[in-house]
């Protein structure tokens, strides 16, 4: 017969046994379903007001109360506006709009999964698909001799959403991006 003293120390082992199994498979679940995935669905379509300019020429209108970061370099490696919302979570959707160096070579541009397509008036090479934890859209495209992109990530994370396009919502934004003309 078990001795009362070893009877208890066996419900206590069993039930933080079974305590910290069920945490085990609650919490990753929760924080990779939950916590930290942000909606992706900007609350207001584009305004004018909130055109977020680059020192290099291009521009892109930000969604309502996201923040902006504009990047550049002296030697032209980062030249970037990168826009997302004004939070901190784990995935984040994000929109970007670059100019890549001269020397920034084209290898991500893999026939199989870039095809050439029309973005604004440009010839671009375009891909849409899964990119880790987000669904991603991303142009690359010339003018004036100068190669650019716009990407937008929008985060799904691990769990049941998953995008196989891109929400009509975010085109108009995509559609924003303007070049600064140089002067005929």
């Amino acid at each position: 017969m078990i001795s009362f003293k070893n009877r208890t120390f066996l419900i206590v082992l069993i039930i933080t046994g079974t305590i910290a199994l069920a945490l085990g498979f609650l919490i990753p679940w929760v924080a990779s379903h939950h916590i930290g995935l942000v909606d992706p669905k900007p609350k207001l379509p584009p305004v004018e007001k909130n055109r977020i300019y680059h020192p290099n020429g291009f521009s892109i209108i930000a969604p309502q109360g996201w923040k902006s970061f504009v990047e550049t370099t002296d030697n032209n490696d980062i030249d970037r506006i990168t826009i997302q919302p004004d939070i901190d979570a784990r995935w984040l959707p994000h929109l970007v709009a670059r100019l890549y160096s001269e020397d920034d070579k084209p290898y991500y541009l893999d026939p199989n999964h870039y095809q050439p397509d029309k973005y604004l008036e440009f010839e671009a090479e375009i891909y849409e698909g899964l990119c880790h934890d987000y669904h991603g859209w991303h142009a690359v495209f010339s003018y004036e001799g100068k190669r650019y992109g716009v990407w937008l990530m929008l985060p799904h994370g691990h769990g049941p959403l998953r995008y196989s396009k891109v929400p009509d919502y975010w085109w108009a934004f995509l559609n924003s991006f303007q070049i600064k003309r140089n002067p005929e």
